[in-house]
């Protein structure tokens, strides 16, 4: 396996760093990382993955240059925040809201 931390700059680099996977005729497997800035040479890499029969969506392959903008896939904000700390702030933001409530209660009772 080989993992890509930047996207390389032509499809000739791609294949060669990609050729470290599945030699000797066994599958290998290539995870590349990029961003918005790598556009302008996602579509050459695209076209090299597809070429070699690899699955590639159609937006990495309709890329036009320096029309980057209209053609960006967004996708959601990354939340890294372990389910255990976000249920102990949910539970600490019910107790809170539990307590002025009790709070305004006693204070009508009053």
């Amino acid at each position: 396996m080989v993992i890509n931390y930047d996207l390389p700059a032509s499809g000739i680099t791609y294949v060669h760093r990609i050729g470290r996977t599945g030699r000797a005729g066994r599958k290998g497997k290539a995870i590349t990382f990029f961003t918005e800035a790598d556009f302008e040479n996602l579509r050459t890499i695209a076209n090299v993955m597809k070429q070699s029969g690899c699955k590639v969506d159609d937006w990495m392959l309709q890329l036009k240059k320096g029309k980057t903008k209209d053609n960006v896939v967004k996708r959601g904000k990354i939340d890294a925040t372990p389910r255990y700390d976000k249920r102990k702030m949910m539970k600490k933001k019910q107790m809170i809201e539990e307590s002025k409530k009790k709070k305004m209660r006693d204070k009508v009772s009053n």
